[in-house]
């Protein structure tokens, strides 16, 4: 079985002490269970060091009640792997670190904060002195109770770890599966078959699924096949449920993901490996059948197992010879996780300068004419060519200067994924001809 674990990301600024005036340090009551909303030291951050916090949600530890109240009280040490059988203070809690992506929130035991710096948002101190006293909710009551609680509910991770096929994989956020699928507020793991994408709680559930599904491939039409790698086009309206159990897979890497349930608008290109046992799940773009923004991708996910391996850019430059197929110029939807901001960054530099090599020799290049050929939409190009410091001002004029030994460095390195266009078998739908009125 492999294993996936979430990438590394170092925080912006540390902290040891809040930093905004929105907090303020309050006096911690010793063995006091710490409210939601609240801030607090953790003694090791996603980095090791100590890191600042919100606390996001909080949970009874398990065999707390086993204990006498006194001496629950009494003690302000959270359950130790030495000692399983009970806790002496009443809680874990999830937190959030500040100034970092959400998919590092996690549980801790209370002994991993340091409470000598407790902070308090000013905000519901003047909640307090109305209602008098903390709700530990964000919201006012007269707020409607179904969106608020979901609001709630979704900063909370509520699976830990997935398994696709022969990877078991740490999940990074919420996804809103059913509550009997996930057995309550939280599950330990998920099992997902990568055929169809169907899921269990159960592993013994998966062992007897995998046995009777007839399933080998995405449903769909296959429109690319290189070697081991496949994409089969699928429409959202004639697949509903493999693109919804496709939307809540998504969802569990995915922080900006929104679209769960409506996926008739939408298509999606599923890209997997082929062997001889079948086509495994790799990763996936959709895009909307009719974009009034003119996009030509709204969300794209590629399994952590597969990451940092060029499938993703693969699926940025499928996305953009579909483009091609239809005559439009193309530009993702925002926004765009900052994984994906990585990802379409990479691939705009490396797709400009491969274009600006060829035409090295050239007299005159025009932002129009990057456009053309890549088919990138010209303010991502203006965009890429200032992060490289590319766009300088010359003679009252703005005009692109990149050294020689860049762009050629740049396109000797080359990629190992490609799309190769004389391989896609895809046809635009056609779209419908609106016909003129007529008079009388």
């Amino acid at each position: 079985m492999a294993a996936s674990k979430r990438p590394p990301q170092s925080p912006e600024t540390p902290s040891s002490r809040p930093e905004t005036p929105h907090y303020d340090l309050v006096e911690y009551k010793h063995g006091a269970p710490l409210d939601i909303g609240w801030t607090v030291l953790c003694k090791a951050g996603p980095n090791g060091a100590p890191h600042m916090c919100s606390v996001v949600d909080r949970k009874q530890c398990p065999g707390y009640d086993k204990i006498p109240k006194k001496k629950a009280v009494e003690g302000a040490v959270s359950r130790t792997k030495s000692s399983p059988g009970g806790a002496t203070h009443e809680y874990d809690y999830y937190v959030h670190f500040h100034k970092m992506n959400s998919r590092l929130d996690r549980w801790v035991h209370f002994a991993d904060l340091d409470t000598s710096s407790v902070g308090r948002p000013r905000q519901l101190q003047e909640d307090d002195k109305k209602k008098g006293k903390f709700s530990g909710r964000k919201r006012k009551r007269g707020d409607e109770e179904g969106k608020e609680d979901g609001e709630e509910d979704t900063k909370v991770k509520n699976i830990s770890t997935v398994r696709v096929g022969r990877f078991e994989l740490e999940t990074w956020y919420y996804s809103p599966y059913p509550a009997d699928v996930v057995q309550g507020s939280s599950l330990a793991r998920l099992f997902v078959c990568e055929y169809c994408l169907s899921y269990t709680p159960s592993d013994f559930t998966m062992k007897r699924h995998l046995c009777k599904c007839p399933h080998r491939h995405p449903p769909g039409d296959e429109i690319y096949r290189d070697g081991d790698l496949s994409v089969f086009e699928v429409d959202g309206k004639e697949n509903k449920a493999y693109c919804q159990s496709l939307c809540l897979l998504a969802k569990l890497f995915l922080d900006h993901k929104t679209l769960y349930y409506d996926v008739d608008p939408f298509k999606f290109y599923i890209l997997t490996e082929v062997d001889a046992r079948g086509c495994h799940f790799v990763g996936y773009f959709s895009k909307e059948k009719e974009s009034p923004g003119g996009y030509n991708l709204a969300c794209i996910m590629t399994l952590p197992c597969y990451q940092k391996q060029g499938y993703g850019h693969f699926l940025i430059e499928l996305s953009y010879e579909l483009s091609r197929k239809d005559c439009k110029v193309g530009t993702p939807e925002r926004p765009l996780s900052d994984l994906g901001v990585a990802s379409y960054r990479s691939y705009w530099k490396y797709r400009i300068l491969e274009y600006l090599s060829q035409k090295a020799c050239s007299s005159t290049i025009s932002i129009s004419n990057i456009t053309e050929a890549t088919m990138i939409q010209g303010e991502d190009v203006v965009q890429t060519l200032q992060s490289m410091g590319a766009i300088q001002m010359l003679k009252g004029q703005h005009v692109v200067v990149l050294p020689a030994d860049i762009i050629a460095g740049s396109s000797a390195k080359g990629r190992r994924l490609k799309v190769d266009p004389s391989k896609l078998v895809w046809t635009p739908t056609p779209r419908p001809v609106k016909e003129k009125g007529s008079r009388r």
